[in-house]
């Protein structure tokens, strides 16, 4: 990933889910189930620990294992598309090679199912986009998966859209981890 200034955080992606709200606001969506795909670890490699990470307004939190730091602080370095303020985390396993963001994308225009469905829509259509999985919408939420190129370098994307009241985007992503692998990562979201 190297600093790739997160992508343009998939401008595309975002303008996808703009068009889904009619307004600037977006979200990014839920990420279907994946097939477990964690590599074996040799008995002498040192074990992650599980840690939880919570959105600064207490409404989102995903149970990770890993090492995750804190980078708030660089988010105009890391993701260009999504103003600091709708950020709700931001977090980076750099040993994986995972940038994992929660952000509050505002006040919602439709109603769950509506925005979903056009956000799901929009993201099979969109030809930019590699090797995408879209899962059912699941009351207010809609996972997603897709790789693209961004400054020449394959990017991947797992994503998590929630509509309750607002729209919130919860994304992992990598330019090492494969989607599905970031799909898994975001499994253990929870929204209350």
């Amino acid at each position: 990933m190297k600093h790739l200034k997160l992508f343009g955080l998939s401008t595309l992606c975002l303008v996808l889910l703009a068009a889904c709200n009619q307004n600037t606001e977006s979200s990014v969506g839920d990420t279907p189930p994946a097939a477990s795909a964690a590599p074996s670890t040799p008995a002498s490699a040192p074990v992650a620990a599980s840690q939880t990470i919570s959105s600064k307004d207490g409404k989102i939190s995903v149970v990770v294992t890993g090492q995750y730091a804190d980078k708030l602080s660089e988010a105009s370095q890391l993701i260009s598309d999504i103003p600091s303020e709708q950020l709700l985390f931001l977090q980076r396993d750099d040993s994986a090679d995972v940038l994992l963001y929660a952000a509050d994308l505002g006040k919602a225009k439709k109603d769950a199912a509506t925005y979903l469905k056009a956000l799901s829509d929009a993201v099979k259509a969109d030809a930019a986009l590699k090797n995408t999985n879209v899962g059912a919408v699941e009351g207010n939420k809609l996972a997603y998966q897709f790789s693209e190129t961004l400054a020449e370098t394959e990017v991947n994307q797992a994503c998590l859209a929630i509509n309750e009241g607002n729209i919130y985007s919860v994304c992992a992503i990598s330019s090492s981890q494969s989607p599905e692998q970031l799909a898994q990562l975001l499994s253990n979201t929870t929204v209350k």
